[in-house]
């Protein structure tokens, strides 16, 4: 996912709408992706992440999401 949002930003356009979450992937680099694991792992293995009160990655990537659709309605 993350090669795929690199990719994405580096050779296509895209409204900030789309971009965001690819934003969020490139620029969280790999604590964003460990981060990524322990959610997924949780979800899938019932392992407890590591920090069960921080924000999940599903959650910051939704809310890059809805804070650029908010900004673009704004517009």
């Amino acid at each position: 996912m993350v090669v795929l949002a690199k990719w994405g930003l580096e050779f296509r356009d895209g409204s900030p709408r789309l971009r965001a979450r690819a934003e969020l992937l490139r620029d969280g680099g790999p604590e964003l992706l460990a981060e990524m694991m322990d959610e997924l792992r949780e979800l899938h293995l019932g392992i407890p992440r590591p920090d069960p009160t921080a924000p999940r990655p599903s959650q910051r990537l939704q809310a890059a999401y809805d804070n650029a659709v908010h900004v673009t309605v704004a517009v």
